[in-house]
């Protein structure tokens, strides 16, 4: 049965302040055009045969679909990038919240997840009978656009080379971290960095390291980084802004604390560092752990040094992680993986998310067996 119109309701319609929006909203829609399928985003009135809320569980919005149903036959899916059945602190308000997406889950005709790990997640929470299907991010092309400027932005070019020309460092020892300071729900963000303070101090002792830190929080960065022994510049969150901290860094570190919140995570941010030419050092996520022989994972010590230390071994592991993620997260494959899950019959659970994957949808360690 063709999903004959499929349309998309994003929390957020704006795609600057929503990865989500942007990768698996507007990207996918594109990508469904190309196909010659009626995808958009969706706009009042409409009755579609598809509606996808995108991390939408309000219940306003859930009335609105259900009623949607009710009147047109619409199939209605949940889609999840995040666990937001869990908060570090046991609150009401993230109670209730919890409590408000069980009973979207349970509403809609089927659930997707970003990740194998966050759909274990939805089953234990609402129950084996649940549609729970797996779509992976693509590959988030424009994370970096350089046309993405905002007030302020042509200063932060001068800087950077200001910086980098004052904390002169051998190649291979520019470091970036770049990402949202983290959720008044779960840790992490910044705060994360200094759970490297003793490793990248003692890098920075045997050969001067810098590290550009591309985040949203000025004030927060301030406060944390003064406990850093090693010369950091930040840069306020822009597309621009990321485009020019790439093109002056070496390796990507990617550290993360474990927790429910974590373990869901797509390999977004990785894949991201990849694709624009970074080598990648981070603590191992589940969804890391299909890139353990391109990336340095949970070895801040010697890993990290050896792969600061050679240009050859970072080059090598861009050229493979980039080859892998291409053919197994480019849109088109992500694409057809999304339509084989709105396709699929009512009653027939779509076939796992393409031929490289397990029969439980997880990758293996190395289907492409590209060399270690």
């Amino acid at each position: 049965m063709s999903a004959d119109s499929i349309r998309f309701w994003p929390h957020s319609a704006n795609p600057r302040t929503s990865a989500a929006t942007r990768i698996r909203a507007l990207q996918v829609i594109e990508g469904m055009r190309a196909l010659g399928r009626d995808a958009a985003m969706f706009q009042p009135g409409e009755r579609p045969s598809v509606l996808i809320l995108a991390k939408r569980y309000d219940e306003a919005s859930l009335a609105q679909a259900l009623e949607m149903r009710r009147q047109a036959g619409t199939r209605l899916w949940l889609d999840l990038c995040d666990n937001h059945f869990h908060a570090d602190r046991d609150a009401p308000k993230w109670r209730e919240r919890a409590e408000r997406l069980r009973r979207a889950c349970r509403a809609m005709d089927g659930v997707i997840t970003a990740s194998p790990t966050l759909a274990d997640i939805v089953r234990g929470e609402c129950g084996d009978a649940l549609r729970i299907c797996v779509v992976p991010d693509p590959l988030d092309r424009e994370a970096a656009s350089p046309a993405d400027r905002r007030r302020g932005d042509a200063i932060h070019p001068l800087r950077v080379r200001a910086f980098q020309a004052w904390h002169a460092v051998a190649p291979g020892r520019r470091l970036i971290w770049f990402g949202n300071h983290g959720a008044a729900y779960a840790g992490g963000g910044m705060e994360d960095i200094g759970r490297l303070r003793e490793a990248l101090a003692a890098h920075h002792r045997a050969a001067p390291l810098s590290m550009l830190v591309v985040s949203n929080r000025w004030q927060r960065y301030r406060e944390l980084s003064r406990a850093w022994p090693w010369p950091s510049l930040y840069l306020p969150w822009s597309g621009a802004n990321f485009a020019l901290a790439l093109r002056h860094s070496d390796i990507a570190v990617i550290p993360a604390q474990r927790n429910p919140f974590t373990l869901c995570k797509t390999n977004n941010r990785l894949a991201t560092a990849f694709m624009h030419g970074l080598a990648v050092a981070a603590d191992a996520l589940p969804s890391y752990e299909e890139f353990r022989d391109v990336a340095v994972l949970d070895d801040w010590q010697a890993g990290l040094g050896a792969l600061m230390a050679s240009p050859e071994e970072r080059a090598r592991r861009i050229a493979l992680a980039r080859e892998r993620l291409e053919q197994r997260y480019g849109l088109p494959v992500i694409v057809r993986r999304w339509l084989e899950v709105l396709d699929a019959p009512e009653q027939a659970q779509p076939r796992a998310p393409s031929s490289d994957h397990g029969p439980d949808g997880r990758m293996p360690a190395d289907p492409l067996n590209l060399p270690s």
